[in-house]
């Protein structure tokens, strides 16, 4: 394989992964709203990921089993056409193969270790920028499954952040616009941001 291949193998890898996790870790602390449209971004953000870990995938099989082709082959034409099997035979096959085996395991791992720290991350902010302060529920929404999530307004009103309203307060209780929240917020991201009662058992 020439190098100018395995630099646009190289290249794709780079852009879609650091363009799906900054996207996913800019987007991570707004996924718990009553709109799907958070997991849905985030989750469109981790298929980037995948696409980029095929890419690159797929050029480590190539460099074993076909040391000496220079092809370069996207993992849409791969997925859709034989003409790359028909071309190369057994080899091209077993690379077929190991592509779409091996990603779907490694592309769980990624998720898992993307949860992991983006927590870790969660944890650092709180422990050392976290301020304490009663936040006002400005808005209470419903989504498709009726579940109540909780707008909040803190930060002198400078920020403001979604949280799942019956995680509040005990679900005998009921809760109006206007009642107020002791939450926990990073002052370096005030995007990062915990009901105080759930912080304190996580402590």
């Amino acid at each position: 394989m020439s190098l100018l291949t395995k630099l646009k193998y190289f290249t794709i890898y780079i852009i879609l992964n650091f363009t799906g996790f900054y996207l996913a870790f800019q987007n991570w602390w707004l996924r718990e709203s009553a709109s799907p449209v958070p997991i849905f971004f985030i989750l469109f953000c981790f298929g980037l990921c995948w696409l980029g870990i095929i890419f690159i995938r797929i050029m480590i099989s190539q460099l074993i089993f076909l040391k000496h082709k220079n092809n370069f082959v996207s993992p849409f034409s791969l997925a859709t056409t034989d003409d790359y099997v028909d071309n190369f035979g057994d080899d091209a096959k077993k690379i077929k193969k190991s592509i779409w085996i091996i990603n779907f395991g490694i592309f769980f791992l990624s998720i898992l270790t993307f949860i992991f720290i983006m927590n870790f991350i969660k944890k650092y902010q709180l422990e050392k920028y976290g301020v304490i302060e009663n936040a006002r529920i400005v808005r209470i929404t419903p989504d498709v499954k009726k579940n109540e999530y909780s707008s909040i307004e803190y930060n002198d009103g400078k920020s403001n952040s979604t949280l799942l309203t019956k995680k509040m307060f005990d679900k005998n209780k009921s809760i109006n616009e206007g009642d107020s929240i002791k939450i926990i917020y990073s002052s370096e991201n005030p995007k990062i941001v915990e009901l105080y009662s759930e912080y304190q058992i996580g402590k």
